[in-house]
């Protein structure tokens, strides 16, 4: 045994060394010390202080076996020689193990030797088990020779050493401290009244003889465990045990802890540092910072200072993930009142007062100027004089015990008490092996390295986004300047040609022309003013050309008269049809008619169209001032106007492309205060984003390489709160800003150039043309006046220049503000920075600009009763004080009794046969091309549902699950298929045989490892997210009572299933109550419950029962061996017993070939009365878009269709709804429409909420390489539910192809068939239900208990209607009911052959007398012949046809006047309102006065009838 020891004692002399010994070696040296170990019993000693020699060698031997064995992990990638040559045969785990961040290496050597670094720590984790088993021994045989108050000790040269003593427990009643050697320095403190007797007896009087172990090991004893990392790697461990009657006690709860003074090695300690104070103070906080980062939970530091001046002022102060300040900290403290340690000043915060905090932590080190505390301390208060260098140390130190039931190295229940520079004082409520851990991670942080970090290539995002932006602002300015020159070219005044050079009455004339895409005119247009003086002639507007009557645009025309027309009232305008359609129409919005001698102006709103092919179907309309017209000022007519304008002048980003030429805010000033908003969204967001932590990138959707996530979309939201309030103001100054100097009036210009020429035609010199052609000015007013008097207070000129300035400077400053804190951070943090920017900008373009002009139309629709229909261009001309003629003077009102002519005029009378038939045929030509243009874009959505739709189905996924359902369901082996059990028995062996050899990569036929296939399953494709496990759901304890008289025999029953008496509680092994037990067998955590969000499950389903999404786990993770070996574990200690209602084994897989995810589950069912039912669930689902291939973009690409799609169907529903009001209900297609729009916002819903799951499956997934536990239940049930919904909307879809198609009569031919027959249909349907339900039932109670397919009612209906379709199992019922046969023909002869024949019977006859209908009947449209008349003229092989109607400037009939709707009940009122006032009120009624008007009437009204006939004059009336 010496030998043995002296040559593992060679080992600690060398890490070389420590790779000559292989595994077989280390197992003979563990058989060596078991043999030794087994014989102590037999040793006759005559004291036990004999056996010490025997206690040091087997220490030191197991201390060389553990320090040999931890230097091979501790040296990486490198493996005992002797074991590499037999690493093939060792076992090759392809478990992902514990280690989240595991990469599977790709060379075979590589791969090997990770392999045999994994056998290595798996077998010596065991082979330390084993070693401290055989160290309890020994300890036990040695304690039964003691007496009490006897001990025994050993040491060794490696440093462990072991102390064994037998005492009474009345020598605790002051507390026990047992020293290890005193050049270890370890020590084991028992408090006062310790009684380990009371763990058995909690009466016991506590005089119980005892025995302590109290062992120091020098390295980590289980360094193979996965949080072995919290140790330091040269960490002492310490051991204690008290046993009673050689049975280990398990001491646990104690109220007074017990205290481990555990050594540190000083060496790792890091060497105290000199700050220097001049260079690392901070420029605008007189302190200097340092950081230290505590990793491990439980943490406590120390922070050691040792200033090189003694100084009273000076104060350290501590923060937590943020730099702390004399106003914010975690924790502050005058350096003076430290206790002093060695010569330092030591500030010791331990775990619990630490919080369990983890993180980043910033210390600042400062001198409070005199007089001033720290109580109340303020930036002001610190010296900037300080300048005094000091020594500083910073170390973490945390406690940790190994827990023998999860194998892990924890810190629950324990507390650092003290951490000094060679000890850690740990405080702990139960006895086992513990640890210590630090991390020393000092360093200083100097904030003035803006400058020396300012290079490109190190901040190339930042600069790359600065520098595109500034480029795009330059581009869009010389863009606008070029635009703005255009606009101003075309706010030009065009006189009319018809125009006579003698007329000197002046109308400025503004035409507005409407936003469709065939709203422009190319047909000669004519106008009609009507006014109370008088009325023009019918006067021709100028021709059409490319820039006159566009889309979206305004005219400004100019027309004279001889003589004022007075207060405008009605305006006619007609066309006549000359232009190619479609732009023979014009779509008509506004008209403003300027009178400029009175500064007046009438506003007409028309919102028409002036087609035969549109809505009323004229060319030729009149209408109504918008001041004498109620349905003009509707809310519905300002709505749509004020939202129209509000498009193009108020939205900030449209507007820099639909600016109204007549806008005094130029395209330059909406660039700039566009840009000003980007910057100051880049700059706030910087100020969010400087106070965030850096953290990666999840996102489901990008644009580019921008990401998008609800995270970033919030933000940007916040942002743009704060940023609009600052542009909202330069909007402002721009718009209502005036110019330094008025422009003359250019309808003015206009007219007298066009008089000018006229003059010189008719034979003028040019100076006297000139001067005749000039318009006539009252010099004796000499005020100057703009053309229009502005609806809001206009601003001064230089408010602009101001603005200018202002914006620039903002844009400056914020770009300044971005690039000083975007060099501050790192790459990816920069990118979310401008992804939340990028996300406002969206929102703001998308979102918030479109509410505002909507929201704002709204307002101002209801509480505006301002008009605004000036123009800013019309409050900047100067229109001078024209000189009125005399004869205007002494204009009369028109005899209200006359007709008018614009109303006499015929202009286009649709009436006459040939303009009928023209209308007639241009409006069903237009319906068909909406009909066919309808039919295009529907079946062109169609196709995206298709594609949308086909990307969900993929038949891998069939293969898929097929392979899944036989690898675990139906395997070679007939009796290990999952559908044979019929026990718990038989559940074990299939787990056994079937789970645990196909959940991994088992050896390949040639018996090579399954190298590189590490988490996969045995079918070597699919890989499995994490680890699989089992869980179970059981009935709680006395979930029933036994009825009697059966309560005598059995004393209690389990129970049916419910979620109501689930069982939720923490058990100890084998199923008994806990109790607060602090015993080892309590922490089984397969007898612990674990809740559905812990264990991201959802509720289920199963053929028995519903069950909750909680249960008792069992999880196969780690070595198949262990895994194996904790199953037969569970299965000892009957995990699965009478109270057991399901045990459901689920995983999630990913299968990187065909790019898909599946979620299994198995449940079995446990039957209440014995068996089980075993139910499985496989499925496969597409949850990632690769987004690299085209097809992928074009996939994304079609899903924004579909959903532009649902808005505008929506819409378009809106606007049916509108029209037809409750008449729209009264259709099943109606329905059908409304349906197909909730199941697609339905589709959206799921689609972005599924989205959002899948980024939360994938942040785990790409945060652990796919390690680590991941479900997927939520998101493949989402996705289910919405493929379902997929199929709904497809289902409907198709459907509503036959509305579309209805213009062919033979279309109709279903709904025709089943409204004719519906009634005669619906009674039989009635009698056909009451006798095949009778069959059901009857079928139900004869097969109830025989059958399972009739062993629920509902079962028994599907069957009944499989029997009517000829599917049976006939002998089955035959075997099961002897009356069988006789009920099968009777229920086979009525319902088979009578009922469903004369179903048949009712339906033909209906189609037959339909179909003979359908042939006397035509269809609505012609489509083909229709299309073919496209085609021809589209391929120029007809031309394109003319269809011209002049007008005519005759007059109408009179009496045929009196009968025309085309405006003449406002002309007709008129007349009656004078025959009334001159009959009843002798001329003295005001008849525009309507409030004069009704009090008249009531007083006449009482005056005539008296109060008893006041009736007469209601409104029924």
């Amino acid at each position: 045994m010496e030998t043995l020891s002296s040559a593992l004692q060679g080992l600690l002399q060398s890490e070389t060394a420590n790779y000559a010994i292989d595994l077989s070696t280390r197992g003979k040296v563990l058989e060596v010390l078991r043999r030794m170990s087994s014989n102590i019993r037999n040793f006759d000693v005559a004291s036990p202080k004999e056996l010490e020699p025997f206690m040091e060698t087997s220490l030191s031997t197991m201390t060389a076996m553990m320090i040999s064995a931890n230097s091979v992990p501790k040296n990486g990638n490198k493996a005992p020689p002797r074991d590499m040559l037999f690493a093939a045969d060792m076992t090759y785990d392809t478990d992902i193990g514990d280690d989240l961040d595991l990469v599977v290496p790709t060379g075979t050597t590589d791969v090997l030797t990770n392999s045999v670094l994994q056998n290595s720590g798996r077998k010596f984790a065991n082979h330390v088990t084993e070693m401290l088993e055989i160290l309890q021994g020994i300890s036990a045989e040695i304690q039964a020779k003691l007496v009490k108050g006897e001990f025994v000790s050993a040491k060794t040269d490696s440093g462990a050493s072991m102390l064994i003593t037998k005492i009474g427990e009345e020598m605790l009643v002051n507390g026990l401290t047992i020293k290890s050697p005193e050049e270890q320095r370890a020590k084991t403190i028992f408090p006062k009244r310790f009684c380990p007797s009371k763990q058995f007896d909690e009466y016991s009087i506590c005089r119980t003889e005892i025995g302590i172990t109290v062992v120091h090991w020098p390295c980590i004893t289980h360094y193979y465990s996965a949080t072995a990392n919290y140790l330091s790697y040269k960490s002492s461990i310490m051991q204690a045990e008290v046993s009673l009657e050689q049975k280990v006690v398990e001491v646990s709860g104690q109220k007074n802890p017990i205290i481990f003074e555990i050594p540190r090695t000083p060496e790792t300690l890091p060497e105290p540092r000199r700050a220097n104070v001049t260079a690392n103070m901070n420029s605008n906080i007189n302190l200097v910072y340092h950081y230290f980062n505590i990793s491990m939970p439980m943490g406590a530091y120390t922070f050691e200072i040792t200033p090189s001046k003694p100084n009273a002022r000076m104060i350290l102060l501590i923060g937590h993930n943020m730099f702390p300040t004399p106003t914010n900290y975690l924790r502050a403290q005058n350096v003076s009142e430290l206790p002093l340690v060695n010569g330092s000043r030591v500030f010791f915060v331990n775990s619990a007062q630490n919080g369990n905090r983890t993180g980043k932590f910033v210390a600042g080190v400062g001198v409070l100027k005199p007089g001033a505390t720290l109580s109340n301390v303020t930036q002001g208060d610190l010296d900037k004089t300080f300048r005094d260098d000091y020594d500083f140390r910073i170390f973490v130190s945390a406690c940790y015990f190994f827990n023998q039931s999860t194998t892990l190295w924890v810190g629950d229940g324990l507390e650092v008490n003290d951490a000094e520079y060679f000890l850690t004082k740990c405080a702990t409520p139960h006895l086992t092996g513990f640890g210590t851990g630090f991390l020393p991670t000092p360093n200083d942080v100097d904030f003035d390295f803006l400058i020396a970090n300012m290079g490109f290539l190190d901040n190339s995002t930042l600069y790359v986004v600065l520098i595109l932006f500034l480029f795009l602002y330059i581009i869009m300015m010389l863009w606008s300047h070029f635009k703005d020159k255009k606009d101003l070219e075309r706010l030009g005044v065009i006189p009319f040609p018809d125009n006579k050079p003698e007329d000197k009455y002046i109308y400025e004339i503004t035409t507005f022309t409407g936003p469709d895409s065939e709203a422009p005119c190319e047909s000669n247009i004519f106008m009609i003013l009507s006014g109370e003086y008088g009325e023009s002639e019918v006067r021709s507007l100028p021709k059409p050309t490319l820039n006159l009557y566009r889309r979206y645009d305004r005219y400004g025309f100019v027309m004279t008269t001889a003589a004022p027309l007075g207060p405008i009232h009605y305006l006619r305008v007609f066309h006549d049809n000359y232009g190619r359609p479609p732009y023979d129409s014009w779509q008509l919005e506004r008209v403003v008619i300027r009178d400029l001698q009175e500064r007046r102006i009438y506003t007409f709103e028309t919102n028409a169209w002036l087609s035969y092919s549109h809505e009323s179907g004229k060319v030729d309309q009149t209408f109504v001032c918008a001041e004498n017209n109620e349905e003009g000022n509707s809310f519905s007519n300002e709505m749509y106007n004020r939202t129209n304008r509000g498009a193009n002048q108020d939205h900030m980003w449209m507007s820099m492309f639909l600016r109204p030429i007549g806008s005094r805010f130029s395209r330059k000033g909406r660039v700039t205060v566009s840009t000003l908003f980007l910057y100051l969204s880049m700059a706030v967001n910087a100020m969010w984003y400087q106070t965030k932590k850096e953290s990666g990138i999840d996102a489901y959707l990008y644009i580019g390489p921008i990401p998008l996530t609800v995270d970033l979309a919030l933000t940007g939201l916040l942002v743009l709160l704060v940023v609009y309030p600052v542009t909202l103001p330069f909007v402002m100054i721009f718009k209502r800003a005036r110019p330094r100097k008025f422009k003359r009036c250019r309808a003015l210009d206009a007219i007298e150039k066009q008089k000018k020429k006229q003059l010189k035609d008719s034979g003028l010199d040019e100076v006297l043309a000139e001067a005749k052609s000039k318009i006539p000015i009252d010099e004796t007013k000499l005020v100057k006046r703009t053309k229009d008097t502005p609806v809001i207070k206009c601003l001064p000129w230089w408010t602009r220049l101001i603005a200018w300035i202002l914006a620039l400077l903002l844009i400056a400053l914020s770009a300044f503000f971005v690039w000083s804190y975007g060099i501050m951070w790192g790459n990816i943090k920069t990118i979310k920075w401008f992804s939340s920017f990028f996300s406002s900008f969206l929102i703001s373009l998308v979102v918030t600009q479109w509410l505002k002009v909507i929201f704002g139309a709204v307002f101002l629709s209801i509480f505006s009763k301002v008009r605004m229909v000036t123009e800013d261009i019309d409050c900047d001309e100067d229109l001078p004080h024209l000189k009125p003629d005399e004869e205007w003077k002494h204009s009369e009102e028109l005899d209200p009794q006359n007709v008018r002519s614009v109303h006499r005029v015929k202009g286009v009378d649709i009436s006459e046969a040939e303009v009928a038939l023209l209308r007639t045929k241009l409006k069903k030509n237009r319906e068909m091309k909406s009909v066919l243009r309808g039919v295009i874009v529907y079946c062109g959505f169609l196709v995206i549902l298709l594609i949308i739709a086909n990307d969900r189905a993929d038949y891998n996924a069939f293969l898929m699950r097929q392979n899944l359902y036989n690898t675990f369901m139906d395997p070679l082996h007939p009796e290990l298929a999952a559908s044979k059990m019929a026990s718990k028995d038989d559940f074990w062996r299939w787990m056994y045989e079937v789970v645990l050899k196909q959940i991994r990569c088992s050896r390949f036929y040639n018996g090579k490892p399954p190298l590189q296939l590490k988490g996969f399953l045995n079918d070597q494709n699919n890989r499995i997210m994490g680890y699989a496990i089992l869980m179970q759901n059981r009935n709680q304890r006395f979930a029933c009572n036994v009825v009697q008289p059966m309560d005598d025999i059995i004393s209690d029953c389990s129970g049916t299933r419910g979620l109501d008496i689930e069982d939720q509680t923490d058990f100890c092994a084998e199923w008994t109550i806990k109790n607060g037990s602090m015993r080892e067998t309590c922490f089984v955590e397969e007898f612990h419950y674990r809740t559905a969000s812990q264990l991201q499950t959802l509720p289920e389903i199963g053929t028995l029962g519903i069950y909750g999404g909680g249960g008792y786990v069992f999880r196969l993770k780690g070595h198949i061996d262990d895994v194996t070996k904790n199953l037969k574990r569970i299965q000892a200690m009957h995990w699965i017993d009478r109270r057991t209602r399901k045990v459901s084994l689920s995983f999630s897989v990913y299968n990187a070939n065909v790019n898909l995810f599946a979620t299994c589950l198995i449940s079995v069912e446990f039957v209440e009365g014995g068996g089980v039912v075993v139910r499985s669930r496989f499925e496969p689902v597409k949850l990632l878009n690769l987004g690299s291939s085209f097809y992928d973009k074009f996939l994304i690409l079609c899903e924004i269709l579909f959903v532009l799609a649902t808005v505008f169907f929506t819409l378009k529903e809106i606007w049916e709804i509108k029209k037809r009001r409750w008449e729209y209900f009264s259709s099943y297609w109606s329905w059908t429409e409304l349906s197909l729009l909730f199941f697609s916002y339905m589709e959206v819903f799921m689609y972005f909420y599924k989205a959002l799951l899948i980024q939360e499956v994938m942040r785990v997934f790409n945060e652990t390489q796919g390690n680590a536990y991941v479900r997927t239940d939520s998101a493949v049930l989402v996705d289910q539910y919405y493929v379902w919904t997929m199929g709904v909307i497809m289902f409907a879809s198709i459907l509503k192809l036959i509305k579309l198609l209805q213009f062919n009569k033979r279309m109709d031919v279903l709904a025709l068939t089943i409204r004719r027959c519906w009634d005669d249909l619906s009674y039989f349907l009635i009698a056909f239900t009451v006798i095949f339900f009778a069959f059901c039932a009857l079928f139900y109670f004869m097969f109830l208990t025989q059958l399972q397919d009739f062993s629920y009612i509902t079962g028994s209906v599907v069957q009944c209607f499989s029997m009517l379709l000829g599917k049976f199992e006939f002998q089955s019922m035959q075997q099961a009911n002897e009356f069988s046969p006789i009920l099968f023909f009777v229920f086979s002869l009525l319902n088979s052959m009578i009922l469903v024949n004369i179903m048949l019977t009712i339906i033909l006859q209906a189609f037959t007398e339909i179909k003979l209908e359908l042939q006397k009947r035509s269809n609505r449209y012609d489509i083909l012949d229709f299309i073919w008349f496209i085609a021809k003229k589209t391929a120029r092989l007809q031309p394109n046809p003319v269809n011209q109607i002049l007008p005519s400037n005759d007059f109408k009939n009179p009496r045929a006047a009196e009968y025309e709707e085309d405006g003449q009940l406002p002309d007709k009122v008129d007349q009656l309102m004078v025959y009334i006032n001159d009959t009843y009120f002798d001329g003295k009624l005001n008849t525009k006065d309507s409030m004069a008007m009704k009090r008249a009437f009531a007083i006449h009204r009482k005056a005539v009838f008296g109060p008893t006939k006041r009736r007469i004059f209601s409104s029924e009336d």
